[in-house]
C-alpha cells in the first residue's frame, strides 16, 4: 500500500466510523415507537446498530494495519502493544465521562456534540504524513 493510500484509507475509515453518531443522533430526535417489534427487537434499533457495528469493524482494519506497520525493532510485540493500549485511551476516557454529559444536556445534544467533536479528528487525519511511520 503506498503512502498516498494509506493517507485517503485512514481519513476515510475515520469519516466511516463517525457515521455511527448520525444514527444515534436520528434516534434522539425521533425516537422508535414503544409497542412496535419484529422479532423482539425495535428495527430502527436494530438497523442503527447493526450500521455503527459495520461502519466501526470496516474502520478499526486500516488503524490496526497502522498499528502493524509502525511496531518495528527489535521490541515489535512490546511496540505493538503500547500502541494498541494507547489507541484505546480515546475513548475509554471520554466513555467514562459521557454518562454524566448525557444526563445533563440529553440525547439530541448529546450525539450533535459528539458529531461535532469528531470532525477536527477526521480533519487532522488528512494532515498527518504517515510516510513517517510506514517505509515501503
Amino acid at each position: 500500500m503506498t503512502t498516498l493510500n494509506q493517507d485517503v484509507t485512514l481519513f476515510y475509515a475515520a469519516f466511516i466510523m463517525n457515521l455511527g453518531h448520525l444514527g444515534f443522533f436520528y434516534l434522539a430526535l425521533f425516537p422508535p415507537a414503544e409497542n412496535f417489534f419484529v422479532f423482539g427487537v425495535q428495527p430502527t434499533v436494530q438497523l442503527v446498530l447493526i450500521i455503527e457495528a459495520l461502519c466501526y469493524s470496516l474502520s478499526f482494519a486500516p488503524y490496526i494495519y497502522l498499528i502493524v506497520v509502525a511496531s518495528k525493532g527489535e521490541s515489535k510485540a512490546t511496540i505493538f502493544a503500547f500502541l494498541l493500549s494507547v489507541s484505546t485511551v480515546g475513548w475509554t476516557i471520554p466513555g467514562a465521562l459521557s454518562g454524566i454529559l448525557q444526563t445533563s444536556v440529553g440525547y439530541p445534544v448529546f450525539f450533535s456534540l459528539v458529531s461535532v467533536i469528531a470532525i477536527p479528528t477526521i480533519l487532522l487525519i488528512r494532515k498527518v504524513d504517515f510516510s513517517t511511520l510506514v517505509e515501503e
